[in-house]
């Protein structure tokens, strides 16, 4: 796969950025913090520009980040009843996410910007809350003209020190054992309720 992304234009490569984050609107085959980071190698590499690359990746993560917001605010707490919401989402649970956004809306969005994982489900909460879209869009966009760039400097770091295939090779170790580390703590928070 890397002979090939070595083989495209610059502007192919951030379009083909920006399709895979916007993918996001359905299910992410790879998470967006993988994608930010190669763009950040190969600008460290000097393969693609660094403005170019922002605006790419705001055009497919704004939107993709949008959508569970639309989809939340569409079911509102029927949510509960749709699967596969149904099987993950507890209303005790539900309502005291509310309650949170509630009272720390804003600072919630913005600093969910920076938490991977959880993202989706608290978008998702964000629009049961009925936030306005251009309110999360507004926040959204601040946090991410932040979040962008740090992760654009950490992959232009690597990829100035590193080659190529060895900075792939750290970016997919660090997503996996992220991955895992997610799966694990899930399972443990799990296993712990269901001892109560």
């Amino acid at each position: 796969m890397l002979d090939k992304i070595t083989g495209l234009s610059a502007i192919q490569i951030e379009l083909l950025a920006a399709f895979l984050l916007l993918e996001g609107l359905a299910l992410a085959a790879i998470p967006e913090e993988i994608i930010l980071l190669s763009l950040g190698v190969l600008w460290g590499q000097g393969r693609v520009g660094f403005l170019e690359s922002i605006f790419a990746a705001q055009l497919g993560l704004l939107p993709a980040n949008l959508f569970p917001v639309i989809v939340g605010k569409k079911l509102g707490r029927r949510i509960l009843n749709v699967p596969p919401f149904s099987w993950i989402l507890k209303k005790d649970l539900l309502e005291k996410a509310l309650s949170h956004l509630h009272r720390h809306r804003n600072l919630t969005i913005f600093l969910t910007r920076f938490t991977p994982i959880i993202r989706g489900p608290v978008y998702l909460a964000v629009g049961v809350c009925k936030v306005p879209l251009l309110d999360f869009l507004k926040i959204d966009a601040l946090a991410s003209c932040i979040h962008i760039p740090i992760i654009f400097l950490i992959g232009r770091f690597v990829g100035t020190h590193f080659s190529i295939e060895t900075a792939y090779r750290g970016i997919v170790i660090t997503a996996a054992v992220g991955f895992l580390g997610s799966i694990a703590a899930l399972l443990f928070d799990y296993c712990g309720r269901a001892l109560r």
